[in-house]
């Protein structure tokens, strides 16, 4: 299964990386001892440090990617997600809906049609002056966005997430918003399912 082989290469790869990059701190912490050189030593135990860290990173994503690997979207999104239309302003959405409920984003529509999506992070970009602007002119347009679909696997909506740099992804069917999935439940999710061996 391609899947799995990937798991498993990145999981081998990370323990290679893990490896160098304890084998680089040693040699590092050997030259600041026998042989008195600070900037040396001290350059092999950052670069040990740094190759460490990405190794288990790889190694974390690997293990969320497998725990989700069995889930589907339509298991874990969010069927009541807020919609707003593109008329609305960004100080209608921080007052009536961020402030209210604290929702840290919103899926902007035009009647039954998905235009984008906004962001706590879209509306910070916003001076107080400007707060009177359409979300339309502010929001990530659909047309940017990564859809997910209510069969994918959990594992792949992550990836994508991944690959876009986003905490959401709506969920589309017939062209039809059914929810959303946001990175902090999945990952809650992976975290849950390893605890338990799942």
């Amino acid at each position: 299964k391609v899947t799995g082989d990937y798991d498993r290469s990145t999981r081998i790869a990370s323990l290679i990386g893990w490896t160098i990059g304890l084998l680089t701190i040693a040699g590092g912490i050997l030259l600041l001892i026998t042989e008195q050189q600070w900037f040396n030593g001290l350059t092999l135990v950052g670069i040990g440090w740094v190759l460490q860290s990405a190794a288990a990173q790889s190694r974390h994503r690997a293990i969320r990617r497998e725990a989700l690997q069995q889930v589907k979207a339509e298991d874990i999104m969010t069927r009541e997600c807020p919609l707003i239309s593109t008329q609305s302003t960004v100080s209608q959405l921080i007052r009536d809906y961020i402030l209210a409920t604290g929702q840290r984003y919103c899926l902007i529509v035009n009647g039954d049609k998905l235009e984008g999506i906004v962001t706590i992070e879209n509306v910070k970009r916003v001076s107080k002056k400007h707060r009177g602007s359409h979300l339309d002119k502010i929001m990530t347009p659909a047309s940017e966005l990564k859809l997910a679909h209510p069969q994918q696997s959990a594992a792949s909506v992550l990836g994508q997430m991944d690959e876009q740099w986003v905490d959401h992804m709506p969920v589309v069917e017939n062209d039809k918003i059914v929810g959303i999935v946001s990175r902090e439940s999945l990952v809650r999710l992976a975290q849950t399912r390893n605890e338990l061996g799942v």
